[in-house]
């Protein structure tokens, strides 16, 4: 019987995630116009352990800068990625609001700065945090009651 309610458990998981995923690309690519595959996923359990691995890092870092309107936060971007063009290949994660159930998507750095503000619209009012898969550099805005504090590592 207790086999029978954890396997009836992580099949409700698994569906779950499904659905969650197909949401998620559908709304990325109506936002973005990236089209997504379950190949750009994490799944979640790997999502949770790298999100706790980057907020410590965030956490450790003794510097940030504050900023205090979205504007300004796509300006900076536009900074990083112009000054990062070698990372152009490399595969980054981004953390989202569904990425408990569907997993963080994983893209390009490329289709990130390619995107970048229709990515932010997509986020909506959350935290903007991307970073290498083995957390070899990474970029933190986290989106505090009026402004955006900024933890970058890396680059």
């Amino acid at each position: 019987m207790e086999g029978s309610r954890e396997k009836l458990a992580k099949l409700m998981t698994l569906n779950r995630m499904k659905h969650s995923r197909r949401e998620v690309i559908r709304i990325f690519s109506e936002k973005t116009g990236i089209v997504l595959t379950e190949d750009h996923f994490l799944n979640p359990d790997e999502t949770d352990t790298v999100r706790s691995l980057i907020y410590m890092k965030v956490k450790d870092c003794s510097i940030s800068y504050q900023f205090e309107s979205i504007g300004e936060v796509i300006e900076d971007f536009k900074i990083i990625f112009e000054a990062n063009q070698h990372l152009r290949d490399e595969r980054i994660i981004l953390l989202h609001y569904l990425d408990v159930e569907s997993g963080a998507i994983v893209i390009k750095f490329t289709e990130l700065s390619t995107h970048f503000e229709k990515i932010i619209d997509f986020l909506g009012n959350q935290d903007i945090v991307v970073f290498q898969n083995e957390g070899n550099f990474g970029i933190c805005f986290e989106a505090e009651e009026h402004n955006y504090l900024k933890t970058v590592w890396g680059i």
